[in-house]
């Protein structure tokens, strides 16, 4: 146990309806995963840093990693062509590859995918405004910037939901504003898109399995326990902010959207959200599809390019990754955040994103520090996020703090890609898939890939 929790440090330290179901702890398809305690008897998580991995500890040969991994990925629970690969982490070697060119459904695990445009076009230290600026007199219009977790009261300087409150924005707006009543209109101009891209199901946002897609929006329409708690529209904020602004004692009117107001305009007042890094590391260990949606969205105007009419950013993710030298046959994106039923992609790309993830910056290679913290910060096995209450029972609660990983989940689909270490340290990056489990086996077949895992984790395999 003691080298298990010695391997935890080393990879923290690494690198700083329809077609869905709720997905309450990751335990069914779906959107969300509720808090969890932790477990006790484990070490504090210490905060990932940019240190590179250790190259003392020693290299696993692929021979003995295949001995040791391929009676696993060959368990009859993962259906039939299960894949997997897993690499080096210091080096790079590839060390196991089966089925990792086929092209085939990875759920959420396509998260992993989008994390590279996101980061590539998104100041990971940067942050989104919400303002509010004078339109002439006492017309005023509120300018949507991205920020779907905006507190309906104070905002929350330490947190990632909420860090942005509108009740301090009303009180900016109403020391700032002319005396008398005001009438407030909303511009979401910014990254405009349809709320539902078209390659989802109705149905499942009918039934409340994921939020829409939109520029600006309220925490409290987050997800809870899987299900939101309504849908919303753009209206939401716009009526939230009235409300507060009304609380200051302003006599407030809610007008009809209008035009963009000038690029010049007056500012009254502006919160900000938490670091963009932070609200992408939230979207991922929480596998909320509407904000990496959103993200996605952002990251494409930053690009120069414009949101399609359909809403959907698979094709933006899948030319992004090949521009990054991803390698991209046979893939089939609809979006970025793998609730499109009918998706394709490899896990030869995800194995290649990790890989820039972890590898050191190389002359004409550039640093990929954010998506770097994006692995860093993936839910911890038997800890966090999606994870919580993964790698607690059997032979895989030995390793549970050690791995972490992105989860993906439907209905005769599991998969997982991350980091782990092996008992001497040795950093190494994987991602394995199932996407022909019997329906009834998924929980099982989950069961199987965290065994997988752990397998890997134990091996110091030379």
């Amino acid at each position: 146990m003691k080298r298990v929790i010695i391997a935890v440090v080393a990879v923290l330290l690494l690198a700083g309806g329809g077609y869905a179901v709720a997905d309450a702890y990751d335990k069914v398809p779906g959107i969300l995963t509720l808090p969890a305690p932790v477990p006790s008897g484990l070490v504090p998580l210490p905060r990932p840093s940019a240190s590179p991995s250790s190259s003392t500890a020693p290299a696993s040969t692929a021979a003995a990693v295949t001995a040791a991994l391929s009676p696993v990925l060959a368990d009859g629970s993962l259906g039939s062509g299960a894949g997997a690969v897993v690499r080096d982490g210091l080096t790079g070697e590839l060390l196991y590859g089966a089925g990792a060119d086929t092209p085939r459904t990875l759920a959420s695990v396509q998260k992993v995918l989008a994390a590279l445009p996101i980061t590539d076009h998104l100041d990971a230290q940067g942050t989104m405004a919400t303002r509010v600026v004078s339109a002439g007199g006492s017309d005023l219009v509120l300018v949507a910037g991205g920020d779907t977790l905006l507190a309906t009261g104070a905002g929350d300087p330490h947190a990632t939901v909420g860090r942005a409150g509108l009740a301090d924005l009303a009180a900016e707006v109403n020391a700032a504003a002319p005396p008398g009543a005001l009438t407030v209109r909303l511009d979401t101009s910014y990254a405009a898109g349809p709320r539902v891209p078209s390659a989802w199901k109705a149905g499942d946002v009918a039934a409340g399995f994921t939020r829409t897609v939109g520029m600006i929006g309220l925490a409290d329409n987050r997800p809870v326990h899987g299900v939101v708690p309504r849908q919303e529209s753009d209206a939401d904020a716009l009526t939230a902010f009235v409300a507060a602004l009304r609380a200051t004692g302003r006599t407030v009117t809610a007008a009809a959207a209008g035009a963009a107001p000038a690029a010049n305009a007056s500012v009254l007042g502006v919160v900000r959200s938490a670091p963009i890094g932070d609200v992408l590391d939230h979207a991922i260990a929480d596998s909320d599809n509407a904000l990496i949606e959103n993200l996605l969205r952002q990251a494409m105007v930053a690009a120069g390019q414009t949101v399609p009419a359909d809403g959907n950013t698979g094709t933006f993710v899948t030319d992004q990754l090949a521009k990054a030298g991803i390698t991209t046959t046979g893939f089939a994106l609809t979006d970025g955040c793998g609730l499109g039923p009918g998706q394709k992609a490899t896990l030869t790309a995800v194995d290649q994103v990790l890989a820039l993830a972890t590898a050191a910056p190389t002359k004409g290679q550039p640093a990929r520090d954010a998506l770097r913290r994006v692995v860093a910060d993936l839910p911890v096995s038997g800890l966090t996020g999606t994870l919580a209450d993964r790698f607690t029972a059997g032979d895989t609660a030995s390793v549970a703090g050690v791995p972490r990983a992105k989860t993906g989940t439907l209905t005769g689909v599991t998969a997982l890609a991350g980091v782990t270490t092996d008992v001497d340290g040795r950093l190494f990056t994987f991602a394995v898939a199932a996407d022909r489990v019997p329906p009834a086996g998924t929980g099982q077949a989950r069961t199987t890939l965290d065994r997988f895992v752990a397998t890997l984790t134990r091996c110091g395999c030379r």
